[in-house]
């Protein structure tokens, strides 16, 4: 991968490193470029994918949160859960998926 150790360990840590060649091709190299991108090259990134996207908007929201350590989310967090209002009940019904996933996976 091309992209920057700093937001592959980010994207890593989200499950979405899979994302890191389209970002790269985007020109997004830190967390700071991920978060600058148009919200329409995010869409046409992740496609109708709705899991892939609630992840993206949860590591996004994070993002905007806090500065970025990549061992912050490996050390301290299971889940970021965001105080974002806006269309919240299909976020948080594709998070409780995604994360109901996980569990299973790991149990």
């Amino acid at each position: 991968h091309n992209t920057s150790s700093e937001l592959y360990a980010v994207l890593r840590a989200h499950r979405l490193n899979k994302l890191a060649p389209a970002l790269h091709q985007q020109g997004v190299q830190t967390s700071a470029d991920l978060l600058a991108l148009s919200e329409e090259a995010l869409a046409e990134l992740v496609g109708d994918d709705e899991a892939l996207r609630a992840r993206v908007a949860m590591l996004r929201a994070s993002l905007g949160d806090q500065a970025i350590n990549p061992d912050h989310f490996r050390r301290q967090h299971l889940i970021f859960l965001s105080h974002y209002k806006l269309e919240a009940g299909t976020e948080a019904a594709l998070v409780r998926h995604e994360i109901e996933t996980i569990f299973k996976e790991q149990t």
